[in-house]
């Protein structure tokens, strides 16, 4: 999962990934993808939160100062 997730945003991870998918079975390529899969949609969710979150704060702040 690690290593997937290096290799989206530095180039030289790939290299470690690709050297790695060589010896894991499929099952555990599945169940890294299924990792993946998960780590990021619970950070984007965690983003998205944030950012609502962000935005409810600075409108209340916009509001208290009319």
């Amino acid at each position: 999962m690690w290593f997937a997730l290096a290799a989206k945003s530095r180039p030289d991870s790939r290299h470690a990934l690709e050297a790695l998918r060589e010896i894991m079975t499929t099952t555990q390529l599945r169940d890294g993808q299924a990792r993946v899969s998960e780590w990021a949609s619970h950070h984007n969710n965690l983003q998205v939160a944030s950012q609502k979150t962000e935005a409810e704060e600075l409108n209340t702040y916009a509001n208290s100062h009319n």
